[in-house]
């Protein structure tokens, strides 16, 4: 449902404005701004667009350029490990993690995944209140180190409790650190 909902949505949403400059259709970008921006007068905005687009001559050969390989690597890295880290399994897995975590009723097991999806995005919302006094990098490193360590406690609660009430509730509340972390720095 929330697939269809963005889907239809973004039916009705118009062109960018850079888009629509780069494609020479310069009074169709000043309805567009003119729209998004709430005046009429928007001159000075494509003109600012024109110039950056007068400007921006690259292709591939320029990503791959020497300058950028350091930092094409990092964001590179930084992907790869996002992914690696097993947010997917998280998030799409939980109900069925937790039940054979020893949640024996589907209804926790459903309820137990919209905290983790509320957790996701308090904490989300702190990240994005943070970024500019703590900086990114460090926001990175924070919940880096806090995903490993989540990551460390579920595989230890996995291996040295039976399957129960304990073992449930200890996975649950490694998920929730696990999220809560992921959503501060990875």
């Amino acid at each position: 449902l929330p697939n269809s909902i963005l889907f239809v949505s973004m039916l009705f949403l118009p062109e960018s404005p850079r888009f629509l400059l780069a494609k020479n259709k310069v009074e169709k970008a000043r309805q567009v701004l003119s729209r998004i921006r709430g005046r009429a007068d928007v001159s000075e905005e494509v003109s600012r667009i024109q110039h950056s687009l007068q400007r921006a001559h690259g292709g591939w050969s320029t990503l791959f350029n020497r300058r950028f390989i350091f930092p094409l690597t990092v964001a590179l890295v930084i992907a790869v490990c996002n992914q690696l880290t097993g947010i997917n399994v998280i998030l799409q897995y939980a109900p069925t993690l937790l039940s054979k975590a020893g949640f024996t009723s589907n209804t926790v097991s459903m309820m137990s995944s919209i905290g983790i999806g509320s957790v996701q995005v308090i904490f989300t919302l702190v990240a994005i209140a943070l970024i500019d006094v703590v900086g990114r990098c460090r926001l990175l490193v924070i919940g880096t180190a806090g995903v490993l360590i989540a990551n460390l406690f579920l595989g230890y609660c996995s291996a040295h409790y039976a399957v129960g009430a304990i073992q449930a509730k200890l996975i649950l509340t490694g998920m929730l650190v696990y999220i809560l972390f992921y959503a501060i720095g990875p």
